[in-house]
């Protein structure tokens, strides 16, 4: 096990997210799958100011109302183990993901790794993504030799993600790849998650609401590519992209563009993007 420290976790499961500091939110959202499309993706697709591909279809999530949305996806690290201190990382190698398991208190899955399963030492930890749906947990399967990056949290501002990556396989020499990508989550501006590889792309697609006041900036489609494929998914649809699903958690929404606060008037989404 190769591992790096972070700030120290909070540790104890709490229920619900608690809302950004700039603005609340209330909003009923509804949201059904969608088919998988044969867009070609723009080349600028990880820069959270890409320009939208036309050709990218759109989704329809079905009717909701304009305004904030209190829906993010949070990143909570439990311990297993005694030695809590082996959760307390941000990068590990040849991890085992041991499980993926419904959590339905709070809308999500938990995924269950053992950190250094080489070692004569305890090193099983929790994390716990909220709002991504529990069905997600029965088109995942473990993996051994994983590489595991997180950064756990609930304030979207701050970008809490979950990333996991499997060594790429190749058949033969010239021969295609399986994607790395087995399962990436986490909420904040599109396209920032660091050590995340090629697999998804993701950016800023066309505006589904316009701005009101100081607390709602607007909101706009999720432009997800992978593989050759595009699609702009509003919040509570889910798209194919090729091999990779793509689930926007909510809408990408622009924070209190007029408030004194760190990070206002950018724009923020939440997602999920898995490998079945």
């Amino acid at each position: 096990m190769r591992a790096t420290s972070s700030s120290i976790w909070a540790l104890t499961i709490t229920l619900g997210i608690s809302s950004p500091g700039c603005l609340s939110h209330e909003r009923d959202d509804a949201g059904t799958d969608a088919a998988s499309s044969d867009a070609a993706p723009s080349t600028d697709a990880a820069s959270a100011d890409a320009v939208v591909s036309p050709d990218a279809p759109r989704l329809d999530a079905g009717p909701r109302a304009c305004g904030p949305d209190d829906r993010w996806v949070e990143v909570r690290v439990e311990p297993i183990t005694l030695d809590v201190a082996r959760c307390d990382v941000t990068h590990v190698m040849d991890a085992t993901l041991i499980a993926v398991e419904p959590a339905p208190d709070v809308d999500g899955v938990r995924v269950r790794f053992d950190f250094c399963p080489a070692a004569d030492a305890d090193c099983r930890c929790d994390v716990i993504l909220t709002n991504v749906g529990t069905d997600v947990a029965s088109e995942l399967t473990p993996l051994s030799s994983v590489t595991v990056d997180l950064h756990a949290g609930a304030d979207p501002m701050s970008g809490p993600y979950l990333v996991v990556q499997k060594v790429p396989s190749c058949e033969c020499l010239g021969c295609g790849c399986a994607l790395p990508l087995h399962l990436y989550a986490g909420s904040g501006l599109p396209g920032s998650t660091p050590g995340l590889r090629d697999a998804v792309a993701l950016s800023l697609g066309d505006e589904l609401c316009p701005a009101t006041d100081c607390t709602f900036g607007g909101s706009r489609r999720l432009l997800a590519m992978s593989q050759g494929v595009a699609a702009q998914i509003p919040g509570g649809a889910t798209a194919d992209l090729g091999a990779t699903r793509v689930r926007s958690v909510r809408d990408l929404e622009v924070l209190a563009p007029c408030a004194a606060c760190a990070g206002c008037g950018q724009p923020y989404g939440a997602w999920i993007a898995w490998v079945p």
